[in-house]
């Protein structure tokens, strides 16, 4: 996801082109998204960038030409808002990431669900993440894993609300 020509018909990843041209063929009316990932948290041994913002940005530059060059319709930006998470003062060494690739439950996966409410609910219904009372709290924290709280929550939910109004940055 951080690289752009891995996305080109190479047998190794890619095909892209292909599976929307079948889909757009097969149901014309269909709408496409892309879900923009998150980055390897910053100490991962396989994160090439040697940062998660570095990394991080090479996702963003490579999602922005997916949409641009195969007509993608609308972009989860879900890599966004764990990004903007990080940079909020609840960031720790662990960057919500128990394993350094997947997202840690509790706090990371409540930010990703949020992005997925914002991108996806809140736009068809007339609604908003900010303020949604919803709270997973029954976790134990440990390495990566942050649990939701009504203090922690409104940090997650301005993180997702501010990735769907500029998924860029």
């Amino acid at each position: 996801s951080n690289d752009y020509s891995l996305w080109e018909g190479n047998g190794d990843g890619g095909y892209l082109r292909e599976l929307i041209q079948i889909i757009r063929k097969t149901n014309p009316q269909a709408t496409i998204g892309y879900l923009m990932t998150h980055s390897y948290r910053s100490s991962y041994g396989l994160n090439i960038e040697g940062s998660s913002y570095l990394r991080w940005q090479n996702i963003a530059k490579a999602t922005r030409q997916l949409q641009l060059n195969y007509g993608i319709d609308f972009i989860i930006p879900y890599g966004t808002a764990v990004q903007n998470l990080r940079a909020s003062s609840l960031n720790d060494a662990y960057e919500f990431s128990d394993d350094g690739t997947h997202l840690g439950a509790g706090l990371g996966d409540y930010v990703a669900g949020c992005c997925y409410f914002q991108s996806l609910l809140a736009p068809r219904y007339g609604v908003s993440i900010l303020g949604n009372s919803f709270r997973l709290t029954n976790l134990n924290e440990n390495n990566g894993i942050k649990t939701v709280t009504d203090k922690t929550a409104p940090v997650a939910q301005k993180a997702a609300m501010l990735a769907t109004y500029n998924m860029w940055e």
